[in-house]
Formats: C-alpha cells, sequence, structure tokens
C-alpha cells in the first residue's frame, strides 16, 4: 500500500530545533533504508494551473488557498497497512512537535 502523506499548515517558515533536525534526520534516513519512503519534498506557496479550455491552453499562477490550507510537505510512503502508515506518521508528529498531518492512500500499482 502506499500513502500520501501531507503536513498543511500556516507556519511554512517556522524552523525546527537543531535537536529535532538530528532526530528528523535519522528517522527519515531510517525509513528511506527500510524503503518506506518513496519520495518526499516541501512545497512552496504559490504554483500554476494548466487548464485546456476551448482549444487553448490556459496558465493561472497561485495560490489558490488560504494559507492555512497550504500543504507544506509530503511524502509518499510504502507500507503494508494504515496501521503501519499511521504508526509512521505518528513518529513523525513527535519529532516534528504539535501539528496535524494528512494521511491519504494512493491507489494504483505499487
Amino acid at each position: 500500500m502506499q500513502f500520501l502523506v501531507m503536513d498543511p499548515g500556516a507556519e511554512p517558515n517556522k524552523p525546527m530545533t537543531p535537536e529535532q533536525g538530528v532526530e528528523m534526520g535519522k528517522f527519515m534516513a531510517e525509513s528511506y533504508a527500510k524503503g518506506m519512503v518513496i519520495a518526499q519534498g516541501g512545497l512552496p506557496p504559490k504554483g500554476s494551473r494548466v487548464r485546456f479550455t476551448k482549444g487553448k491552453i490556459v496558465v493561472t499562477d497561485g495560490p489558490f488557498v488560504e494559507t492555512k490550507e497550504m500543504v507544506l510537505g509530503f511524502a509518499v510512503i510504502r507500507v503494508d497497512s494504515r496501521e503501519e502508515a499511521v504508526k509512521w506518521v505518528s513518529r513523525l508528529r513527535e519529532i516534528a512537535g504539535e501539528g496535524e498531518t494528512s494521511l491519504i492512500q494512493i491507489y494504483g500499482p505499487s
């Protein structure tokens, strides 16, 4: 099973403490070594939408949602169950501190 893990929030520039950074580095290295993390990264607060309308391509620059609804970071993880995904996200939150993380199953080949 694969899950999309998203970190929404209104504080895109809130830095981790040095201790949190070390712990997060260890956690991610371990997750990559186990083959759990397929991809991960941060997202800027602005993007573009590309729409095909009436035979033409229309590009609209964002942002498109309120800052508090922005997705600031993501990971795609491969696990055996939803419970394992929740456990992985719980460890992530323990390191990162208070906050909310969204977890959405990805359907398709894994």
